[in-house]
């Protein structure tokens, strides 16, 4: 339908388009703010504790104690569910920048069946990275532990063995870096 020339050129119609061209500004402002925010680490009654020692069943089947973790390089515990789209996410995002978290150990946690599992760790070639362990926690260790109210959970460690900080959610390379370094 189309107005005169007057009804469509009146203060009203000019304010419309000024309030719909204000809205669009403010939203692009808005997502373009949470583009490289970082993420707001967790309340934890674990922070500056060392790693808790649990049993995973890694992907060639073999058992692993996290008690058995070196110090001496930062460790991250990424718990994860194969299903969840920030979780695969996550892992891409640590993929493409391995050449910032290479003096990083990460274990891959989660508490689905074993073969689930394996697909994510033959998906992503985890094979293929030295400083990526991925295991089943058959018994739910992590998540009773620390609580986490989500996936991904990052619990980042520094080289003493000690939490810095718990995150839940997808974290980009930078921050986890920068956190790992925190002694």
């Amino acid at each position: 339908m189309s107005y005169p020339y007057e009804i469509r050129h009146s203060p009203f119609y000019l304010k419309r388009g000024i309030r719909k061209l204000l809205l669009i500004f403010i939203s692009l402002l808005g997502l373009m703010g949470c583009a490289d925010q970082e993420v707001q680490p967790e309340t934890t009654r674990h922070l500056n504790q060392a790693i808790p020692s649990f049993e995973l069943v890694l992907a060639d089947g073999s058992k692993f104690n996290t008690g058995n973790i070196g110090m001496g390089k930062s460790t991250v515990l990424f718990y994860f569910s194969p299903y969840c789209p920030y979780c695969r996410a996550q892992m891409i995002e640590l993929i493409d920048n391995l050449d910032q978290v290479r003096d990083i150990n990460f274990y891959m946690i989660t508490s689905f069946p074993f073969e689930e599992m394996k697909k994510f760790y033959q998906k992503y070639e985890l094979n293929k990275y030295a400083n990526m362990i991925v295991g089943v926690d058959p018994n739910n260790y992590f998540n009773q532990y620390f609580e986490a109210k989500g996936v991904p959970a990052l619990a980042i460690y520094n080289k003493n063995k000690k939490l810095n900080s718990l995150f839940v959610g997808e974290v980009k390379v930078g921050q986890i870096v920068k956190v790992s370094e925190k002694i």
